[in-house]
């Protein structure tokens, strides 16, 4: 597939129009068009700003080999084979040193049994004394060895843990990550949506999404809020953290009116000033009339 090609099966997917996805990016709709057409190439910045959006590494954005959309639109499934092969990696790296634990421990007793086998043949006197010390000997060895190979296990199962809540918590995020910063209003519907999604499936990760005033976490309030916001007017998305990492709070602030709706308010000032003074005009002329 082409990168040209990769460019419009990528928007589509998304729902985007080249306008909208012209916003996004601060282009005109015709850029996104001359992309497509593959007349031009985007410039550095703008690939890596295609590649957030999509939620794509920039290797495969660019690479013009096919691309499997599922694996860039469905997280969940990017999901659970992140977490399967996790649980290979982990797997592995308990069972090695189990292996190595055993063998050690079959190592130990063949060696002890030997020297139980060497000391019945001394004198009597010196059996007790013998078997005494090797047993001490022994039982010393192996209790520090477990010890150290258990802090060995316990050290690598918890760093793996920790790296695979990291993970987690990255993968959770990028979902909202994309959307901080200014946003146009119809970009914050795709936003909205997602909050939506996750507090009726994520009981555990609630996000809470506060817009003028008014902050609230249950669905159908949130709706509400997403039919306030005009599409084409420029918001300030902040995202809040809980103490875990996991993003659990959305405000939006306004920032800019479109240049459209600043066009409709300028018309419609001038057209109540010029009725006034159509009125005035009016008042004057009947009063000199009369």
């Amino acid at each position: 597939m082409s990168f040209s090609e990769k460019l419009i099966k990528l928007r589509k997917q998304h729902g985007f129009s080249q306008e909208e996805l012209g916003y996004k990016l601060n282009v005109t709709r015709q850029t996104v068009s001359k992309w497509e057409l593959g007349q031009t190439v985007p410039e550095m910045n703008k690939l890596i700003s295609l590649s957030q959006i999509y939620g794509i590494s920039l290797d495969e954005l660019t690479n013009e080999d096919e691309l499997n959309v599922d694996n860039t639109i469905k997280k969940d499934d990017i999901k659970i084979e992140t977490e399967n092969k996790t649980k290979d990696k982990d797997l592995r790296k308990i069972l090695i040193p189990l292996i190595i634990v055993l063998i050690v421990i079959a190592l130990i007793l063949g060696i002890y049994k030997l020297k139980q086998f060497r000391t019945v043949n001394k004198a009597a006197g010196e059996i007790l004394t013998t078997t005494k010390d090797v047993d001490e000997k022994s039982n010393n060895v192996f209790l520090s060895f477990i010890n150290f190979i258990q802090e060995i296990i316990t050290g690598q199962v918890k760093e793996q843990l920790e790296e695979n809540k990291l993970d987690e918590i990255k993968q959770y995020n990028s979902k909202f990550d994309i959307y901080s910063g200014k946003q146009y209003g119809n970009f914050l519907d795709s936003l909205l949506e997602i909050v939506i999604n996750n507090n009726k499936t994520q009981k555990e990760h609630i996000i809470t999404v506060k817009y003028d005033q008014k902050e609230t976490n249950i669905p159908e309030e949130i709706k509400i809020i997403k039919s306030q916001l005009e599409k084409l007017d420029e918001y300030e998305v902040t995202l809040d953290y809980d103490d875990n990492g996991y993003v659990n709070k959305v405000t939006i602030e306004f920032a800019n009116e479109s240049k459209f709706n600043q066009m409709k308010n300028d018309s419609q000032k001038n057209i109540q000033e010029y009725d006034k003074q159509f009125d005035e005009l009016k008042d004057s002329v009947q009063q000199k009339i009369k």
